[in-house]
């Protein structure tokens, strides 16, 4: 395929991506708008306190993916600058940052990735896939 159907390509994909998050950002807008109605119940202040947080959060993503396809940083780490791989954004497509990243910034250990994560580049290679961008999962048993 030429450089040009490459190019193309990626622009639909993005362009049906953008279309689909401004829709979930509709969707959660008036989620938000249903949810912060005063329905007078004290019984119901804390969950509905709750969902009100998790679908502020929702938007704060969404915006966010919307404004880094419109910067044209979308789909790149904002940590390492390492190409996010594209299961992740499938999966995940307000991801931020690549796996090891978001794992580094919540302070969790690793859980995935070579053993001793020793490599070059950001990211260390899983063994036998050649690169930093995919991992394989250590099982470990007792």
């Amino acid at each position: 395929m030429s450089t040009d159907l490459h190019h193309q390509a990626d622009q639909h994909r993005l362009t049906m991506l953008r279309e689909s998050l401004t829709d979930q950002f509709a969707s959660q807008t008036a989620r938000l708008t249903e949810l912060t109605a005063d329905t007078g119940d004290p019984a119901e202040a804390h969950t509905r306190g709750a969902l009100i947080a998790a679908t502020r959060q929702s938007l704060d993503h969404l915006a966010g993916a919307l404004r880094r396809i419109a910067e044209g940083s979308y789909g790149l780490c904002e940590r390492c600058e390492v190409s996010i791989p594209s299961e992740r954004l499938e999966v995940r497509p307000q991801a931020r940052f690549c796996v090891p990243c978001q794992q580094k910034a919540h302070g969790g250990p690793p859980t995935a990735g070579p053993p001793g994560g020793a490599g070059s580049g950001p990211h260390p290679p899983a063994p036998g896939l050649g690169g930093g961008d995919r991992w394989s999962v250590r099982i470990l048993s007792s």
